[in-house]
């Protein structure tokens, strides 16, 4: 059985790596649903997949994600997590007042304040959205914040995932992404 997603690391796992690299490609397009512990992370998995082929195809997998968390959060609604990977699946389907409004429902129910792990998990999930979208600002004020406290998202993994590629070029993240800055962690 195959993972990729969890609630508790949804929006920061190293699914890129598996995607984006093209010896792996064709592994991942042959995996079916069975073969996963969890059916959202088989539907985000294949359309980033698409997404990162610039293949069509990734609608179908993202409604179908969709639907599913639709029906998560409506049964368990203040699981932080179910809202968060909704508004990541609604920014990439061009829903964003739906996408913000889950992605900063999750971080409400969840901050970071109040649980560090899943907390700083459901706020990348916001930047996430927020860059899809188009807030750019607002996406790189988040990791910001997220380089700044001990977290699993620091300036090579920004730089290195490619799917933070809308935000590069902009002179706030290149700031934040650039060689010789020192990690808090590591001061």
């Amino acid at each position: 059985m195959v993972g990729t997603s969890s609630t508790a690391g949804y929006a920061y796992r190293p699914s890129w790596l598996l995607t984006t690299d093209s010896a792996v490609q064709p592994l991942v397009e042959q995996l079916s649903l069975p073969e996963f512990v969890d059916s959202v992370g088989y539907y985000t998995l294949k359309a980033e997949l698409r997404q990162m082929q610039h293949r069509p195809g990734d609608r179908v997998y993202l409604d179908s994600a969709r639907t599913l968390l639709e029906t998560q959060v409506r049964s368990q609604p203040t699981e932080a997590s179910y809202h968060g990977q909704l508004g990541l699946v609604y920014a990439y389907l061009g829903r964003s007042a739906d996408a913000v409004r889950e992605g900063e429902t999750a971080v409400r129910l969840l901050p970071v304040s109040k649980e560090a792990y899943r907390g700083v998990n459901l706020l990348t999930g916001l930047a996430r959205i927020y860059m899809v979208v188009g807030r750019k600002a607002d996406a790189i004020e988040k990791l910001e914040y997220l380089v700044s406290v001990p977290s699993y998202v620091s300036p090579a993994s920004l730089k290195a995932d490619p799917r933070w590629a809308p935000l590069r070029g902009d002179p706030a993240f290149e700031r934040l992404v650039a060689p010789g800055r020192k990690s808090p962690v590591s001061r």
